[in-house]
């Protein structure tokens, strides 16, 4: 790379010399020069001489560049210049733009890999074959019965009266429904008491159905809503998992004036056309997006 620099380098100066040269000739002799003019045959000599040794640095320096070995793979490329149509002679320019970005979504794909192995999050139970082809016993406290599920809820719904619950089973999978006032559902679903995925719908959406598990609001705000709740789900995996849930369900309570709170930070109402739908892990506050501490 060095020495491509500098035959580089060696190219630009060349350029300037001849361009001065060029220049001094097409303005002629001047004043200066004298009256026999031998002042403009000297200047023109010496920029010749310059020239000439910006050339001799530039062969050199294209000298010391090293060859690739063997030729290069241009693959299904090589075949562009067979083409005899005019307009797909612009292809050029495409393609290297198009493997230039390939390059970069491999690097970057293999930076994320990186980060997402040291910063491993795995809530399922997805365990792998290549490091212990035997089955392990899963751990018990992943694990609650229907009955503790049903006197779990039945003492959260004494404290929030505002909330109902409704229990399915899709699959392997144990979700509960959450109806939070009139504003809106939510769908939680848990592997044993870990939970697995959360979707927030308005209150006059379907909730009833597999697929509405997995298909989003068609309303921006609860999809908003919805990325926060998967961000809380990291933020409340506590060791206990009952004490988790609990918590959960009383940042999912802190929705309640969704549409009535005033954000804590500019004390306004609505932002780029959005309630606050950010709450505090901690206090619970409403803020907007953009105005979370």
């Amino acid at each position: 790379m060095d020495s491509m620099y500098t035959a580089l380098n060696a190219v630009k100066s060349l350029r300037l010399e001849v361009g001065n040269l060029f220049t001094t000739i097409s303005e002629g002799v001047k004043e200066e020069h004298g009256e026999d003019g031998r002042e403009f045959i000297n200047e023109i000599q010496r920029m010749i001489n310059a020239a000439q040794h910006r050339y001799r640095e530039l062969e050199q320096a294209v000298g010391s560049i090293s060859s690739s070995a063997g030729n290069l793979n241009l693959q299904s490329s090589a075949y562009l210049t067979q083409e005899n149509n005019l307009e797909r002679h612009s292809m050029y320019a495409p393609l290297v733009r198009s493997h230039k970005w390939i390059e970069k979504v491999h690097k970057y794909s293999n930076i994320a890999h990186y980060i997402l192995n040291s910063n491993s999050l795995k809530k399922s139970f997805i365990l792998n074959p290549t490091l212990n082809k035997r089955k392990r016993p899963l751990i018990s406290s992943f694990f609650m019965g229907t009955p503790n599920w049903d006197a779990y809820i039945s003492n959260f719904m004494r404290v929030f009266p505002e909330m109902s619950f409704t229990q399915r089973t899709f699959a392997t999978n144990f979700v509960l429904q959450v109806t939070l006032g009139r504003v809106f559902h939510a769908m939680i679903a848990f592997k044993g008491c870990m939970i697995e995925w959360v979707v927030i719908k308005g209150y006059n959406e379907s909730c009833s159905t597999p697929a509405d598990l997995i298909s989003e609001s068609r309303y921006q705000v609860f999809r908003r809503i919805t990325d926060h709740a998967h961000a809380a789900t990291l933020h409340f995996a506590l060791p206990n998992m009952s004490d988790m849930i609990r918590a959960y369900l009383f940042w999912i309570y802190s929705y309640l004036n969704l549409f009535a709170a005033t954000c804590k930070q500019c004390g306004k109402h609505s932002y780029d056309c959005y309630p606050p739908t950010w709450r505090d892990f901690k206090s619970s506050e409403p803020y907007h997006f953009e105005c979370k501490p």
